[in-house]
């Protein structure tokens, strides 16, 4: 389990905090989306969950272990591919055997795996690569290394339509149930497929401060709420939060009663909690 206590968190350049006094959780096992707008703190969530960033306040834990000791067994169970990186001139062959050793799960099966689905060589420069190339091995790399926490900042960037379609593919086909994987991202509709739960983030009223506006499996989403599309205006209903013109009609979220469930539509979820629209607790 990865769990905020209290944290409270801002950057030197800024005046105001980024969290104040969060208190936030991920269950272990299962792919979560860590969704907001740019600037609310996607990223820095991600560093703080690993340690990179130490809070102001308050600790993060996990498996109840603070991650800001870095301590060796924590950090081997722990893999970040952050949005920007630089990759050394050597090979991939170089590059694993240089890194493997400090992952203990590591699997060649993984990486072989995942290399012939990318059509990545294995003796290629990296620094030779292109972005979206880059973002393919590393990735690879990540799945193979079999940590418990695995996290990616905004990893469908610089990928075309075909490659995003085979990122969904590699990463449903290489986590594991016990695994944990957190996706930070401002693009739903790339990672949507792939996810047990989601976490939106926002900021309330005028305030500076980024707050946790939802976080729970999507298979509680599903329980509680309706997601429909209807043609004309809908009729104004206690139960209707949030209604949105789309091309084809008026896309509806409402608390669901005795309807059939509905797929969960992110996007329009998302919306809603920007502009304003809260939903009771399903976790």
């Amino acid at each position: 389990m990865l769990k905020f206590n209290d944290v409270s968190f801002g950057y030197k350049s800024q005046r105001e905090l980024l969290f104040s006094h969060l208190d936030w959780q991920l269950e272990a096992g299962g792919i979560y989306g860590l969704l907001g707008p740019n600037g609310c703190g996607k990223s820095t969530l991600l560093y703080l969950m690993t340690g990179l960033l130490l809070p102001k306040d308050g600790n993060v834990e996990a498996d109840g272990c603070d991650v800001s000791n870095r301590c060796r067994e924590v950090l081997a169970e722990m893999f970040i591919v952050p949005e920007t990186f630089e990759l050394p001139s050597e090979t991939l062959r170089a590059y694993i055997k240089l890194y493997r050793p400090f992952y203990p799960h590591f699997s060649d099966e993984i990486m072989q795996r995942c290399l012939s689905e990318f059509d990545m060589p294995l003796d290629l420069p990296l620094d030779r690569l292109s972005m979206g190339q880059q973002k393919k091995v590393m990735m690879a790399f990540a799945l193979a290394c079999g940590t418990r926490y695995l996290f990616l900042d905004e990893p469908t960037n610089g990928l075309d339509v075909a490659s995003k379609k085979l990122f969904r593919k590699v990463m449903a086909a290489n986590i594991a149930e016990e695994r944990t994987a957190v996706i930070a991202t401002h693009q739903i509709s790339d990672v949507a497929p792939l996810l047990d739960g989601v976490t939106m983030l926002g900021r309330s009223d005028s305030q500076s401060t980024s707050e946790v506006l939802c976080s729970s499996s999507l298979k509680a989403l599903t329980r509680q709420l309706s997601f429909t599309l209807e043609t004309y205006p809908p009729k104004i209903s206690d139960k209707r939060l949030y209604t949105e013109r789309t091309p084809f009609g008026y896309a509806c979220l409402a608390l669901r009663q005795d309807e059939e469930e509905t797929p969960v539509n992110l996007e329009l979820l998302y919306n809603a909690l920007q502009q304003g629209v809260r939903i009771p607790d399903f976790s």
